[in-house]
């Protein structure tokens, strides 16, 4: 699949509440959270029900099964160990982009989430006093991604799976 421009994703950009929206594909996951990898707390989950409920005035929206939804926003540190894991060798604009980067952007409500290395060895990291912060500058397909490495256990997969 290839990958839209940099402006296409700053295009795209979401909150983080929205992005959960896509874990709404896991809907018969019988547990209550997914198992981060050591040492973050779990990403716990909701069930939203009601099936059957009405669409809005659009004729959007109506939703036949209960599925799950992210209680909380995805903090920079979850975001961090995905980066880490899935990210090694990601050009800006892709998962991570420097608009999370204070140090490439300039100051403002980011996740400053750094990027060090080069190139096929990159690693990232955040400052723990901002590591309970929300995520941000994360486009709808970073979104996919990272919903897609929670579903199928944070391991090494590609993009489809993980």
């Amino acid at each position: 699949m290839r990958r839209r421009s940099n402006h296409m994703n700053k295009a795209a950009t979401l909150s983080l509440p929205a992005m959960l929206v896509v874990l709404s594909v896991v809907h018969a996951l019988p547990a209550d959270v997914f198992q981060m990898p050591a040492g973050l707390k779990s990403l716990e989950t909701v069930v939203v029900g009601d099936p059957g409920n009405p669409p809005d005035d659009t004729g959007f929206g109506a939703v036949a099964y209960p599925y799950r939804i992210g209680k909380y926003e995805v903090t920079a540190a979850q975001y961090v160990e995905f980066l880490n894991a899935k990210a090694k060798s990601d050009p800006d604009g892709n998962l991570w982009n420097n608009d999370m980067d204070t140090t490439h952007s300039g100051p403002g409500p980011r996740c400053d989430i750094r990027r060090e290395g080069d190139l096929g060895s990159y690693t990232y990291r955040v400052a723990p006093e901002l590591a309970n912060r929300p995520v941000n500058f994360v486009s709808f397909w970073d979104a996919c991604r990272f919903c897609n490495w929670l579903h199928n256990g944070q391991g090494n997969g590609d993009t489809e799976e993980g």
